[in-house]
């Protein structure tokens, strides 16, 4: 299959020689509302209207699909791909996907939160299943044939009453000037009669990765390209008090030393300050940085020190709690209880460590930015260059790459805007590329937790009442200036919603300062919640040589849905509701497994 990293749409109608003999059709995704179109440059996409994947089917056979979301190893350019071809009975050998522009128009491109299956298979279906009728359609008015007489199976429409057939590639012209069916029209394949779906499928971009073929952030080449490294402050807020490039500027390949200001709080995803060395070539860039002397104005959090903080947090939190889940009596259970059995968890802050560290491409040419990075949410990305460098989102072209891993930290485009900033000084195309010792020291940590907890247990060594605290600076630090307390979003990940069935419970969460800055990483604040609960139960049952899973799947109690608040009523579309009989069955899926 053939794999480009780039799309416009005159590039997509010269690529799949789109002309009036081909089929083509987009999803619009309007608040939950799902229709098919054909794509037109008279298309409305204004009030919400967002263009989300093309599929064209051309006069040679050819099935273009658009990949609107961003491939950082977990397949997603192959799987959303699949869905719509196994509706459309696409040959898969003649399917070809292209890598979606960072343009509104495409809807939701951010590829965060383990959504994109969940957010866009039906729509994948619909769109397979509506251009699958149309070409049966086609063919049902060229043989004048009832439409049921029709049947499309492996690239072809096959006349059920002849024998005869006709490929899509021979269908394409006339199913275009047909109208497109409703949803409502659509006849979708039951799980039995999946090709593809559910089905073990090579990812596209499989062969170009062992080969070395693949094109991530960091492999992108450009004529009269300058390579940048930046040395930035160490300190949250900080600023540049003065530099001194001499040394840096004798090594061979420099070219300039940049000053950039940054300092900006809240952080957001702004640049950090620093000084950035601009030369002929990556080594060179790291050698004149290594070079570079640098007085900083470290600002406010230059006396932070995140252990002794944790350290002082173990004995025990202060400042003013907010209860944000409750239920029964916690004061009388503690009272009536047998014995009582209190811990202390901590998570410091942990850098994911992405394969690929940051890295993007900036080309600046009058007034037009082309952008090449490796980023999960390509539209806040191209919002942020044109903010950095004062043009219009217009005027900005994002192309996304491969992603060498990501786990959310691509999705804060810092280091994209960093790019542009120095393309725009320079006026020079300029590649920069985050070092791996940059990652560790200056990107965005997953915070840090410290959690007490405290049970009360009765005769038989069951938990009647539990009192929980957590202290953890918010995600929202960074876009909010003062913001101590988590949000309900992030206690919601396994502090303020478990699936412990205790009839007296408590749980708090008292304030702390970022002094970092903070982001969302992979499963977030469910690394620190589920850690500390979790090992909570296993050490209550090991107090007396229960059986950690037997007293786990006995504490989760009944059959259930569990929500975010348990005054509402159970519903399966509540977003955060789960039920505990799935989750018993994973349970007990893993015992069986790992014996």
């Amino acid at each position: 299959m053939a794999i480009l990293s780039k799309l416009s749409r005159r590039e997509f109608l010269a690529l799949t020689g789109v002309s009036a003999a081909g089929l083509g059709l987009y999803a619009a995704i309007q608040g939950d509302g799902f229709s098919a179109r054909r794509p037109s440059a008279s298309v409305d996409t204004s009030h919400g209207l967002s263009l989300n994947l093309f599929v064209h089917i051309a006069s040679d056979d050819q099935v273009t699909i658009v990949a609107h979301r961003s491939e950082m190893g977990q397949g997603i350019r192959t799987s959303l791909p699949q869905v719509l071809a196994d509706e459309l009975e696409a040959d898969w050998e003649k399917v070809q996907v292209l890598q979606a522009l960072g343009d509104k128009k495409y809807g939701d491109q951010n590829t965060d939160g383990s959504q994109s299956v969940r957010k866009f298979y039906q729509t994948m279906r619909e769109m397979g299943a509506s251009a699958k009728l149309m070409l049966c359609q086609a063919a049902a008015n060229q043989w004048q044939i009832p439409l049921a007489s029709c049947v499309a199976r492996d690239h072809r429409v096959t006349n059920a009453q002849s024998g005869d057939s006709l490929g899509y590639g021979e269908l394409a012209a006339a199913a275009s000037r047909l109208p497109v069916p409703d949803v409502k029209q659509l006849m979708f394949k039951t799980p039995d009669e999946f090709k593809y779906i559910g089905k073990p499928m090579g990812m596209v971009d499989f062969k170009d990765m062992v080969r070395g073929a693949a094109n991530y952030g960091i492999d992108t080449q450009l004529p009269d390209m300058v390579y940048a490294s930046i040395e930035r402050c160490p300190v949250l807020g900080g600023k540049v008090k003065s530099f001194d490039a001499a040394k840096s500027l004798q090594v061979p390949g420099v070219l300039h030393a940049i000053k950039i200001e940054g300092g900006i709080e809240p952080a957001g995803f702004s640049p950090l300050a620093g000084v950035a060395i601009i030369a002929t070539n990556t080594w060179s860039a790291l050698a004149g940085r290594k070079a570079l002397s640098v007085e900083w104005e470290n600002g406010v959090h230059a006396t932070y020190d995140s252990q002794a903080e944790m350290v002082s947090l173990m004995k025990g939190p202060t400042g003013d709690a907010r209860t944000v889940a409750a239920r029964g009596d916690i004061s009388g259970a503690f009272t009536q209880a047998v014995k009582t059995y209190e811990a202390v968890y901590s998570i410091p802050y942990l850098e994911h460590a992405t394969m690929e560290p940051p890295a993007a491409t900036v080309r600046i040419t009058g007034n037009t930015c082309e952008v090449w990075a490796c980023v999960q949410n390509p539209q806040d990305a191209r919002t942020l260059v044109a903010k950095t460098i004062g043009f219009s989102e217009e005027q900005v072209t994002l192309n996304v790459t491969l992603l060498g891993g990501a786990f959310g930290r691509k999705s804060k485009a810092d280091f994209v805007a960093e790019a542009a900033l120095l393309a725009k000084l320079t006026g020079k195309p300029v590649k920069l590329t985050w070092s791996r010792e940059d990652t560790f020291r200056s990107g965005y940590y997953h915070a840090f937790s410290v959690q007490h907890f405290k049970a009360a247990l009765d005769e038989n060594h069951q938990i009647t009442g539990m009192d929980s605290s957590v202290v953890s600076p918010t995600i929202m630090s960074l876009f909010k200036a003062n913001e101590t307390y988590l949000q309900d979003w992030e206690l919601e990940q396994g502090f303020s919603v478990i699936p412990y069935n205790i009839p007296h419970w408590r749980a708090r969460n008292f304030p702390i300062a970022a002094n970092t800055r903070i982001g969302w990483m992979r499963s977030v604040y469910n690394i620190n919640h589920a850690f500390a609960l979790n090992s909570f139960i296993d050490e209550v049952a090991r107090l007396k040589n229960l059986d950690p899973l037997e007293y786990q799947l006995a504490a989760i109690g009944s059959d259930r849905l569990v929500q975010k608040n348990e005054n509402d009523k159970p519903s399966e579309q509540d977003d955060y509701a789960f039920s505990t009989l799935r989750l018993k069955n994973a349970l007990r899926a893993v015992q069986t497994s790992s014996g």
